[in-house]
């Protein structure tokens, strides 16, 4: 039968059918043209048996209670970048989304999972140049033209957004003090000093004038990876007082940090 091993014949030993059959026939790879003309010549095919199918160029194994191909099991891989992994049985681990890196996870079923990049690293960076003047004079908030849009690879990333504004706050008779605060969307995320955050302030009714830039930044969590807008809102704290940004088609910018978990 299949499986005897192997067997040292001496001269003179007498070749019987069964020592053919044994260490000869059943220890072979068998050639058949397909599957159907395998089984016709192996009813009953013993554990340990060797077959090569013309149709598939493949070697097959016979188990005990079937044929296995390549002397294993037949590939679980299905896709361009698929992983040929273990559980309890052979399987396949789909490919990782672009810029992912294989981790391992004792809670997956196969011990791996496609994950983003290690924590704090920074994953994509998206900036906007603002140079479209908008001027402020109301005493609520009000949309700015300084916005940009940022949609996360992960929804366990932070987003660092780093804000650099163009402006010149004008004061006619009194204090001019502006405030100014984050959305993500509609949201507010984060206000700086309401509409007292930054300002000029001279005795008499003069003119007066500051131009300058000045940081906004902000770490946000937006728990998301659709597209995520974010925008800057002002105010004056005193009626007749004006803050511009953009001033002179001076550019401000907004930029953004996806930063990995």
């Amino acid at each position: 039968m299949a499986g005897a091993g192997f067997k040292t014949f001496n001269t003179g030993d007498v070749l019987t059918a069964s020592d053919v059959n044994t260490y000869l026939m059943q220890q072979t790879v068998m050639v058949f043209d397909d599957a159907s003309a395998r089984s016709t010549a192996l009813p009953t095919p013993s554990e340990g048996m060797f077959s090569y199918l013309k149709d598939t160029n493949l070697t097959y194994r016979y188990d005990g209670s079937a044929w296995l191909s390549d002397a294993g099991t037949t590939s679980p891989l299905t896709t361009k970048g698929d992983l040929w992994t273990y559980s309890t049985t052979d399987a396949r681990l789909p490919v990782g989304t672009d810029g992912y890196t294989l981790v391992a996870d004792s809670a997956e079923t196969t011990g791996l999972k496609w994950a983003a990049a290690g924590g704090g690293k920074v994953l994509q960076v998206v900036s906007s140049v603002i140079t479209t003047s908008t001027l402020i004079t109301a005493q609520s908030f009000t949309d700015t033209s300084i916005t940009g849009t940022i949609t996360p690879t992960s929804a366990s990333s932070k987003i660092l957004v780093m804000i650099m504004l163009n402006r010149r706050v004008q004061r006619n008779s009194s204090a001019a003090i502006t405030g100014h605060r984050l959305l993500r969307g509609a949201t507010e995320i984060v206000t700086w000093g309401n509409n007292q955050g930054y300002g000029i302030q001279a005795d008499g009714a003069s003119v007066v004038q500051l131009i300058d830039q000045a940081p906004l930044i902000y770490l946000d969590s937006p728990a998301t990876t659709s597209a995520t807008t974010y925008k800057v809102q002002a105010q004056v704290e005193t009626a007749g007082e004006t803050t511009t940004y953009q001033y002179g088609s001076k550019a401000s910018t907004i930029t953004f940090l996806e930063i990995g978990a």
